[in-house]
């Protein structure tokens, strides 16, 4: 009896806790949407927010009940602005957060049409934006509407009229197609600013000390949904098409059979369309369209949060219908979370291996763009301040793609915030700092421990000596040790040296000294250059000016003009290597490391036919990169890592991404492995 009074009791405060939980979820969730849709600042990313309503809606099935929540639209006509009416409801849709997600909408999908193997899908991105709703009576532009609550929207026509790309009669074009535009039009899309445009805007904001914005999203929202349309005008917006209301007026009397001839319409009439929409049969094309568009997203133009896939036949819609709030013939399938809140714990000071004093901030786990970020750099104290961020914020961190994780702001400030002082002195040598603009700098070199473990990590590297089993983690045992401070130390340690430090054993001694051995006289002059560490001189330089001096010995007695002559090579540049020879501790340590690693320069061919040529390797190939780029250089191309309108070739390998897609927007040559070992033959 005593055991089930205990159970009870343990399942009472089990569904106490959960309906506790379900308030407070209520709560924050009315928060939140305050914040997105009345302020357009919104303090949780999207993701984060899909993932809090889907806890929610969870939460409501297991109680038996409901709330506007989670079954009425959100959003609201904000004060100021008049009301519009849609003549249709603009819906959102539901979203697929996993595969598992959009597997269930298949099957729901199947339950009413049947099989899904020939029916087919149109995918479009799913833009990070402000979805709208324009107007055209008698084919002239003649109101916009944001979406509002889905039924209700704001009146924003004066301010959408500003938007340049937006026809503003649509007469001739509906001419040529023999298309009766008298009545009223309606066309939906999404105002969204392009990556570029984004990126300008802020710099623009910077130079004049003003407020940088967080997003293109929030940039876009927030000029649009302003009372005064002088501010959407100075705000370089887009407008991207995705259909044609076909519920009442012109599209109504068009009888469009399917969605993709409503997209052939909006290109005819002149609108703005992705180039990535394409229609796609049954499950596998919507699965690999994903996929593809996976891929390609950190190249596109515009920030996109998923894919949204639509059944392409009209008819089929009819019979699948609505609910409350999302239709059933449509779904947004979601990408990771690119930006997630967390806490900043502490603020610690990194000393590289230039002397760089990097701030770091430490915060609470949180997994973003497919990986659990733990710490975030904060690149110099210009950004700190910038930002301020404190130990104690909650603050927005953006991981996308490859690209390191940052901190884009802070969303809400510690009750007890207490400022990140710049230091006076390195945080681990106490040598003074020097400081140079935004950086700042330990003075110590090679008297600071963390200077020489990173300079020589930085030599023994891959790209550098190639010294296979000296990772940073070895390079610090023997710092710690005593046993080197200069590249030149690791051509004088010896057998009885490394059995001193902590998991060497006999096999791993012998190893390490063979791979050190295996650099002498077959390192080239690039590598060799790069592996001294000179500060803003990285590998494509180090190629660049081994290929112009031939020898150490001329490179060490290079001018400023002479530097300066050498394509690639700028004023910062050529200025950190004359530093870098000036100084005589220096430039002794870089002959003693010459004399004993012999490097040899590989000579280019001049008269190859990649002799001027530029080119970027990108995807997974037969061989090692490294070996493709030396083929490259060897026939006297220029390798660089990123594809521009200076780039002649791309050499594609598979899984290649968005550098293909970059190259084919510049019209730049793409090339597989086979054709590239011809030119490089020849």
């Amino acid at each position: 009896m005593h055991g089930l009074q205990q159970e009870n009791s343990q399942q009472e405060t089990t569904s106490d806790t959960k309906r506790r939980r379900l308030e407070s979820l209520r709560a924050d969730l009315a928060e939140h949407n305050r914040s997105y849709y009345e302020k357009d600042s919104p303090v949780i990313s999207d993701a984060e927010y899909d993932l809090l309503l889907k806890e929610l809606e969870n939460l409501e099935i297991l109680f038996g009940e409901t709330s506007d929540l989670t079954t009425r639209p959100q959003g609201k006509v904000a004060k100021g602005f008049r009301k519009v009416q849609h003549k249709a409801p603009m819906l959102s849709l539901e979203n697929a957060l996993t595969e598992d997600e959009l597997n269930d909408f298949f099957r729901q999908t199947e339950e009413v049409v049947g099989s899904l193997e020939d029916v087919e899908f149109f995918g479009e991105p799913k833009y990070d934006g402000l979805s709208c709703s324009i107007t055209f009576k008698d084919g002239i532009y003649h109101q916009a509407a944001t979406r509002g609550d889905h039924e209700t929207g704001e009146d924003v026509t004066a301010q959408v009229a500003t938007i340049k790309n937006i026809p503003k009669s649509l007469v001739e074009k509906a001419h040529l197609i023999g298309l009766d535009v008298k009545g009223t039009l309606e066309i939906r899309g999404e105002i969204i600013m392009l990556k570029e445009d984004f990126e300008r805007l802020n710099l623009e904001a910077k130079s004049t000390g003003a407020k940088l914005f967080v997003n293109p999203r929030n940039a876009a929202a927030g000029a649009v949904r302003n009372l005064n349309p002088d501010v959407t005008a100075s705000r370089p917006l887009s407008f991207f098409a995705y259909s044609v209301v076909t519920e009442h007026g012109v599209g109504e009397a068009l009888a469009l059979e399917t969605h993709r001839d409503s997209i052939y319409l909006l290109q005819a009439l002149g609108f703005t369309l992705s180039k990535e929409a394409k229609l796609v049969k049954g499950r596998s094309g919507v699965i690999a369209h994903f996929e593809s568009i996976s891929q390609k997203r950190d190249g596109l133009p515009f920030d996109i949060d998923g894919v949204v896939y639509k059944i392409n036949r009209l008819d089929l819609r009819k019979e699948l219908g609505f609910r409350s709030k999302t239709p059933r013939w449509a779904i947004a399938r979601k990408f990771p979370a690119q930006e997630r809140t967390t806490v900043v714990q502490r603020i610690e000071f990194q000393v590289g291996r230039t002397g760089a004093i990097t701030p770091v901030a430490q915060i609470e786990p949180v997994f973003v763009g497919g990986v659990t970020v733990s710490s975030v750099t904060l690149h110099n104290f210009d950004e700190v301040e910038r930002l301020g961020v404190t130990a104690g914020d909650r603050v927005s961190v953006r991981r996308a793609g490859d690209v390191i994780p940052q901190i884009v702001c802070v969303t809400e400030k510690a009750a007890t915030a207490v400022a990140t002082l710049r230091p006076t002195h390195c945080p681990v040598c106490q040598s003074p700092v020097e400081s140079t603009g935004a950086i700042i700098r330990c003075s110590g070199t090679y008297s600071c421990r963390a200077q020489v473990t990173g300079l020589l990590s930085h030599a023994a590297s891959r790209k550098a000596l190639n010294i296979e089993g000296l990772g940073e983690t070895i390079v610090q045992k023997l710092v710690e040790q005593g046993l080197v401070r200069t590249q030149a130390d690791f051509y004088e340690l010896k057998e009885h040296h490394l059995r001193r430090v902590d998991g060497f054993a006999d096999l791993s001694i012998s190893n390490l000294l063979d791979a050190i051995e295996k650099t002498v006289g077959q390192t080239t002059l690039a590598k060799f250059i790069y592996a001294l560490g000179i500060q803003n001189l990285g590998e494509t330089g180090s190629k660049d000016v081994a290929k112009f001096f031939g020898s150490f010995q001329a490179f060490t007695n290079a001018t400023q003009a002479d530097l300066m002559s050498i394509e690639g090579v700028g004023e910062t540049v050529s200025q950190s290597i004359l530093d870098f020879f000036s100084d005589s501790g220096r430039l002794a340590n870089a002959y003693r490391f010459h004399d004993y690693c012999k490097p040899i320069h590989q000579a280019t061919s001049a008269g190859g036919w990649l002799s001027g040529k530029t080119i970027v390797i990108t995807g997974t190939l037969s061989r090692p990169r490294e070996t493709f780029e030396q083929l490259a250089e060897q026939a006297g191309a220029k390798v660089s890592g990123s594809v521009s309108k200076k780039t002649d070739y791309l050499l594609c390998g598979e899984n290649a991404g968005s550098k293909m897609e970059k190259a084919k927007s510049l019209s730049v040559a793409i090339i597989d492995e086979a054709e590239f070992l011809r030119l490089t033959s020849n």
